[in-house]
């Protein structure tokens, strides 16, 4: 599965103004796994080069090895320095009028992703169950999300009858379900 995503750039010149876009193909499932010789998203690893700063501090960013998504991926990539590269991305969000703030929402979200990996099902019955609520709970919490919403998306599938909005019930997901597995 794949996404595209644009990026839209205006820097000033000394003759005006000048506008770029750019279309990246993003692969959603290169999240969740990656060839032998291949690295996840950089964004995760200039993430972890940066966790000890002062801003990200405080989202309690581990190791590569921590994580699922990351294990079994080149941590270290040639000619990559993801602590320069780092700085780079918050100068572009600074250029386009993200403040630190909203970057640190963002950095949120994508360490949110990371913990997703990390959380386990288990069956029970017809239904999964989480083998440890605490990656749930942290993923939460970077998500900015509320952990008893987290955990319904989790598992439970929604079923929706008929056409008005909120027409619906939740019935517990199976492993399968959960995972995708």
């Amino acid at each position: 599965m794949t996404v595209s995503a644009s990026l839209a750039i205006e820097s000033c010149t000394a003759g005006g103004s000048e506008r770029s876009v750019t279309d990246y193909l993003l692969e959603l499932t290169r999240v969740c796994s990656q060839g032998s010789k291949e690295r996840n998203y950089h964004i995760f690893f200039q993430l972890i080069e940066a966790r000890e700063s002062a801003e990200l501090k405080s989202l309690g960013i581990m190791e590569p090895k921590d994580y699922a998504y990351l294990r079994g991926c080149l941590p270290k990539a040639p000619g990559i320095d993801d602590a320069r590269f780092f700085e780079e991305l918050k100068d572009a969000f600074q250029s386009l009028g993200i403040d630190s703030k909203l970057q640190l929402e963002v950095f949120g979200i994508v360490a949110g992703i990371l913990v997703m990996g990390n959380i386990e099902f288990s069956e029970a019955g017809d239904a999964a169950q989480l083998v440890d609520e605490a990656p749930v709970k942290k993923a939460s919490e970077l998500l900015g999300v509320e952990l008893e919403a987290l955990k319904g998306a989790l598992l439970k599938r929604m079923i929706k009858v008929g056409a008005t909005a909120g027409s619906g019930f939740g019935v517990g997901a199976g492993v399968f379900l959960s995972t995708g597995t």
